[in-house]
């Protein structure tokens, strides 16, 4: 089985973005929550049972809302905002320059 490479840096910017964004489509879950296409598409259902449990239904069958998918994982969007903030305010790496 293949292993997804993540950057960390990269996990908490694609996080923030999407979540400011709103909503998500499967390509976007897979950025999300570093998986493959099969386990966005689980995601995906499990949050779509939930909203249909709670009485709601999903117009556009291609699209979560970012905050339903937060709470899947067990995350907060203030963890987001965070992780962001402090990627933001921390020092950049330094390059070494080449004679």
């Amino acid at each position: 089985m293949r292993i997804k490479k993540v950057d960390p840096d990269q996990l908490v910017i694609d996080r923030y973005n999407l979540m400011r964004k709103g909503f998500l489509n499967r390509k976007e879950v897979m950025a999300f929550v570093p998986c493959g296409a099969r386990m966005a598409n689980m995601i995906i259902d499990g949050i779509r049972k939930e909203v249909e449990l709670e009485g709601y239904e999903n117009l556009d069958e291609n699209l979560i809302l970012a905050k339903r998918i937060i709470a899947y994982l067990g995350l907060t969007e203030k963890k987001i905002e965070a992780a962001y903030q402090a990627l933001k305010k921390a020092p950049s790496p330094t390059t070494e320059k080449s004679a």
